[in-house]
């Protein structure tokens, strides 16, 4: 990155104060903690923090220029551009460098769940034949997407961001923002819908990205999921669509699913040769062996956007399977350990009402002799529908047939009062470590436990004190 003070002056409609006329911002920091010399740093604003409170810090560390909603005259060593707001600011400046790089392509992943999975995966595929810029952990939303955007630089031959959002306008904002050539979006179902009040308002939040793209953007679709197919019909006609599916007929499938043993699918993947042609598959395809080592049937979808991605990037079917064989979770994201002759499925980075759905049917597709277990936490942001959506996975839990379910958590309470109720032995417990040590009684080899609930919840918790 190198943009020039005046330039950034007039991208933000910033009042500058220069001291160096030289000097071009070539890195941008938000957190004084990892900023380094040179850097300019940009004082945020949050419900919590205050960026603008530790400038004094920032110019400690060796900042060379500062955002800042307010002019500091006791720091006139350093240039300053002074802006309105400080966080719309971050968002034009990554805007007008993602236009400046505007021959970067660069693909979107949107939906409600499983965007991380599927940029790992696509990242995987893509980057051992580009020169690639991906997003890193978690930086999607107002403050991580800019960041990530300011990355780009003239070596990067292809890019993939994930584009998160909890309120309305956010997408929207974050796909104006990365101006991409493919948008993908995983499923439309409830994760964050106490944001949006209802699913009808979650549903057009989720829209965004499709229609925030330009017309000759590229959309890839779930052919198996009904709003996702909705907003084809609402937002994608005209537009170059790929599908992708396992029930419904897609550009992009999986057939012949089997079980590996003791966890993870093998199945063919078939592509259409006339990939970006439209959603119907036609008669000339590419079938491929995959073997995915990783647990959930769910992922299965991930796998198939992803390779419909790597396809937008000109990456052929042959390829795809050889990086998809090597792919493993991480992160808290569906990893499985063994630990004393027994398995533990951690997913407890996220979970809303479909993915914890999900992950519970999942739990018979992993081959164990013994018997299997589940913990499960809160799920947040679901506002005056959370009692339903707990009792509901609380009624599911227990017609699986578990050997035990165990809650944690104010709202895991309802899980546990659904399924008891329903005469399935669950019990709710004050705390991880507790937990830790009810299940370190009961198990054995050859059972399994799955954990899973909310990030808030940090049920990696549990998995550390079972490991101990």
């Amino acid at each position: 990155m190198h943009i020039k003070l005046e330039e950034a002056a007039q991208w933000l409609d910033a009042r500058l104060f220069r001291v160096a006329d030289a000097y071009a911002i070539t890195s941008v920091s938000t957190d004084t903690r990892t900023l380094q010399r040179g850097d300019c740093y940009m004082a945020l604003k949050g419900e919590l923090l205050d960026g603008h409170d530790y400038v004094d810090k920032a110019i400690e560390a060796g900042a060379s220029c500062l955002i800042v909603h307010r002019q500091f005259p006791e720091y006139a060593q350093v240039n300053q551009l002074v802006v309105a707001d400080t966080l719309s600011a971050l968002g034009e400046l990554a805007r007008h460098w993602r236009d400046k790089m505007a021959h970067i392509p660069v693909a979107v992943l949107s939906g409600s769940s499983g965007k991380t999975t599927t940029k790992e995966m696509a990242a995987l595929i893509v980057g051992a034949h580009r020169c690639l810029l991906f997003t890193q952990g978690n930086l999607n939303n107002l403050v991580g997407l800019p960041r990530m955007v300011l990355e780009l630089n003239a070596s990067h031959e292809a890019a993939i961001l994930e584009l998160g959002m909890n309120m309305p306008g956010e997408l929207a904002r974050l796909t104006d923002i990365a101006m991409p050539q493919c948008v993908a979006v995983t499923n439309i179902t409830n994760a964050h819908i106490g944001m949006f009040g209802s699913q009808e308002a979650l549903y057009k939040g989720e829209c965004e990205s499709l229609q925030s793209s330009g017309p000759d953007t590229l959309l890839i679709m779930n052919a198996d999921d009904p709003l996702s197919q909705r907003a084809c019909l609402e937002c994608g006609r005209g537009r170059r669509i790929v599908s992708f599916g396992i029930q419904e007929r897609a550009n992009i499938m999986a057939e012949n699913i089997s079980l590996l043993e003791p966890y993870g699918y093998r199945f063919d993947l078939v592509m259409d040769k006339g990939v970006d042609s439209g959603p119907e598959r036609g008669g000339h395809t590419i079938s491929v062996s995959v073997e995915l080592r990783i647990f959930g049937r769910h992922n299965i979808y991930n796998v198939l956007q992803a390779a419909a991605i790597g396809r937008f990037f000109g990456v052929g079917a042959a390829d795809t399977a050889v990086a998809l064989c090597r792919f493993r979770p991480k992160s808290n994201r569906s990893e499985v350990e063994e630990v004393d002759g027994w398995h533990m499925v951690k997913d407890c980075y996220n979970a809303s009402p479909s993915a914890v759905e999900q992950v519970l049917l999942s739990l018979a597709d992993f081959h164990v002799p013994g018997r299997r277990f589940a913990v499960l936490g809160d799920m947040r942001e679901l506002g005056g529908m959370e009692e339903e959506y707990h009792a509901r996975i609380g009624r599911m839990a227990a017609g699986l047939g578990l050997a035990g379910i165990f809650t944690l958590g104010e709202r895991g309470a309802m899980i546990s009062r659904a399924a008891a109720a329903m005469g399935a032995p669950a019990e709710h417990l004050p705390d991880a470590e507790t937990a830790a040590q009810r299940l370190h009684g009961l198990l054995r080899p050859g059972d399994l436990v799955l954990i899973k609930g909310s990030r808030l919840m940090r049920l990696e918790r549990v998995c550390e004190f079972l490991k101990g």
